[in-house]
């Protein structure tokens, strides 16, 4: 009688766990937990890496090479995890892929994770042909994090087709797979070209990169394909190609170059507040205004505020000056508070109620909230949540879907992802041999930090949101080509800093 009621027991065991919910939800706990582990793993090889293990150029490549093949598991277990949604759902195949004839829900996933991990290998190679002492933790957390950006187009792509009746959203993945092919030849070229003698004369043109922000920007309001009543992209033919992104970059090495020729004078003539004198800090102001007034007259705010906080972070960093950062709050608060006032322009009085009232004053934003207040702990699962009803969650909720889709638990190590490479790019900043080497390094890990901070935050209502892309994981060609050009820039300079072969220059 025992026996029986034993097997009677496993048998319904057996049945409540082959039911096709449950075997989701297991599936995807067991993928969250992956998540987990990986990134403590991550956090836990890098807290332990010494830069002389660098010199061990077959250390350096088993690391990358372990690292990068979790990536590859990581997310082909989340592609097949949407797949096994849709086939749940009976949801007819979509083209996801524009040059894949056809195939199943399971054999479009295997395809997607297939050619992201084929991309992703092909850099390992070339990484380890071109810079043997490269820092090994880069590339493996940088396509994590773009293998992320793909299955959620993966995931939200046909549903947001169907829900506004639009074909093209279906191959979303595919023209964010074709960006992510673009970008990994722009790496390359970066990490070959970018050497630190290129780098060094490249802060003496230090003016030009000013003209050459203003000139792009007033194309692309003369020329630009306009959305929503802003030209802010450049049709290029193969892809749109938002201008500002590549500025953020020119602005940078502006200011990097203006405080490595004009050192020496900053620290010889300081006021009491500790600031530079008026003859050497009215014309950094002045080419600063220059690069910000155009992109603010074209109503693009968000980075607008990303500029005016890298603007005072370099600036910091080139004269240790404490009020200065104070004071440009300061300015950033008084005039928001202006701006809202007198409501020019009106899109910071909008931006600025669905802060402070998102559920009266818009329905994006109420969505968002309550697709994270949705996730819970360990998420709802890839094709379980209803995120794809966001408005532009492909662009600028991002961090919302990802919150819905794999909770509290998943989103925490999207960020320590992004916590961990910013924490690569200060350490090898700490490290360089000279200042403008330090300050271009912190400036481009600064951009990534600042940039990754005022988009979660606006999603979760603690900043006004705006219209910013999550780096490499947003849809959006023209970002994930300058976030690629930048992580070969950087891992090229950690190859020479750990190689020593940084010459003076």
């Amino acid at each position: 009688m025992s026996v029986l009621l034993v097997a009677g027991a496993l048998l319904g065991l057996w049945q409540w766990f082959a039911r096709p919910d449950v075997f989701f939800y297991l599936a995807h706990l067991g993928f969250i937990l992956s998540l987990l582990a990986y990134t403590l793993w991550l956090a836990s090889g890098i807290w332990h890496w010494d830069r002389r293990e660098a010199a061990l150029h077959d250390h350096v490549d088993m690391t990358e090479a372990v690292a990068l093949g979790a990536v590859a598991l990581l997310v082909w277990m989340a592609f097949l995890l949407c797949a096994w949604t849709r086939i749940g759902s009976a949801d007819a195949p979509s083209k996801l892929i524009p040059w894949l004839p056809g195939g199943g829900h399971l054999i479009q996933a295997a395809i997607a994770g297939l050619a992201a991990n084929l991309l992703i290998a092909g850099l390992h190679l070339f990484s380890r042909k071109t810079m043997p002492s490269r820092d090994p933790w880069l590339l493996p957390l940088a396509s994590i994090l773009s293998g992320t950006g793909l299955v959620l187009l993966f995931r939200l792509g046909p549903d947001i087709a169907r829900i506004r009746g639009i074909a093209g959203f279906d191959h979303l993945f595919g023209l964010q797979l074709r960006s992510l092919f673009l970008s990994a030849i722009v790496f390359a070229l970066a990490a070959l070209w970018c050497t630190s003698a290129r780098l060094e004369s490249l802060t003496r043109k230090r003016y030009i990169y000013v003209l050459l922000s203003v000139i792009l920007i007033s194309l692309t309001a003369v020329f630009g394909e306009e959305i929503h009543g802003r030209r802010l992209s450049l049709n290029l033919g193969i892809m749109q190609f938002q201008t500002v992104e590549l500025v953020k970059v020119l602005a940078l090495l502006f200011m990097v170059g203006y405080f490595r020729y004009e050192r020496g004078f900053v620290e010889a003539g300081r006021n009491w507040l500790g600031l530079p004198r008026d003859r050497y800090l009215l014309p950094y102001l002045t080419l600063w205004g220059l690069t910000l007034l155009p992109i603010f007259l074209q109503k693009d705010l968000g980075p607008t505020a990303l500029l005016f906080a890298l603007f005072l972070l370099v600036f910091y960093l080139g004269t240790g000056s404490g009020a200065s950062v104070i004071s440009g709050l300061a300015i950033m608060a008084v005039s928001g508070g202006l701006c809202y006032g007198l409501g020019v322009p009106s899109m910071v009085r909008t931006r600025v109620d669905i802060w402070l009232d998102p559920f009266a004053h818009s329905q994006n934003m109420a969505e968002a909230l309550w697709a994270i207040a949705g996730g819970g702990v360990f998420g709802a699962g890839m094709g379980k949540e209803m995120s794809h009803h966001i408005p532009v969650v492909q662009s600028d909720f991002n961090f919302a879907a990802l919150a819905e889709a794999w909770g509290m638990v998943g989103v925490a190590c999207v960020m320590v992802w992004f916590a961990l490479l910013v924490q690569r790019t200060i350490r090898y900043s700490l490290s360089a041999t000279f200042p403008y080497q330090q300050m271009l390094i912190a400036g481009l890990g600064a951009l990534w930090a600042i940039q990754t901070f005022i988009i979660a935050a606006g999603n979760l209502g603690l900043l006004p949101l705006t219209g910013i892309t999550l780096p490499f994981i947003s849809y959006g060609g023209s970002s994930l080509l300058v976030n690629f050009m930048v992580l070969g820039l950087i891992m090229r300079m950690s190859h020479e800093i750990n190689a020593g072969s940084i010459c003076r220059p």
